[in-house]
């Protein structure tokens, strides 16, 4: 379950980039919960599209955040002014293409926690998780097939036809998934 002050943040940045018509989606931990599997996260990943990037800074400013730019031009985080814990926070960014900026064109809609929130489609979701190193993303992908919120061949057809080297790859990982693990759940891991 996401911190409740994330929650909070989440309806504060929803509310500003809806009243400047700015399309974005929900991944990460976030998106995990959105997609059914409890996780706790402590913070929100917002993606946007590069050309509304100025847009967004100002929408978010206006709201009331505090905005600094961690990467380049394309990773930012916004956090409420005196914040006492600035790991509850949004990462606004702003990929230079997929499996991000599929998600940001083509969100799915999910109404949870009073909101109807635009995410990550699972499969796109299991594909940005894929290509991270992090034990967490790992932790995820499984997760979220146990739960049977997704099925290892959609993701499999998508990575097909993106990154066909990398197939192999995620079937070695499914294949782990998959083997019995003499029956109790693996507590997620901790991020470093």
């Amino acid at each position: 379950m996401p911190d409740p002050r994330v929650t909070r943040l989440l309806h504060r940045l929803l509310e500003a980039v809806r009243e400047c018509g700015i399309p974005c989606a929900i991944g990460g931990g976030l998106a995990v919960n959105l997609h059914g599997v409890e996780r706790h996260t402590n913070d929100v990943d917002a993606f946007f599209r590069e050309e509304d990037r100025q847009a967004v800074l100002r929408a978010l400013r206006r709201a009331g955040f505090t905005v600094d730019k961690v990467f380049g031009g394309f990773h930012y985080v916004a956090y409420e002014p005196n914040a006492p814990d600035l790991r509850v926070r949004i990462d606004v960014m702003f990929p230079a293409g997929d499996p991000e900026l599929a998600a940001v064109e083509n969100p799915v809609v999910i109404e949870k926690w009073g909101e109807r929130i635009p995410a990550f489609p699972v499969e796109v979701l299991v594909l940005s998780k894929f290509y991270s190193d992090e034990p967490l993303d790992r932790w995820d992908i499984a997760a979220l097939y146990e739960h049977g919120s997704f099925e290892p061949e959609t993701v499999r057809v998508l990575l097909a036809t993106t990154d066909p080297d990398l197939v192999p790859d995620f079937d070695a990982l499914m294949g782990e998934i998959r083997r019995p693990r003499g029956g109790r759940k693996r507590p997620p891991p901790r991020r470093r």
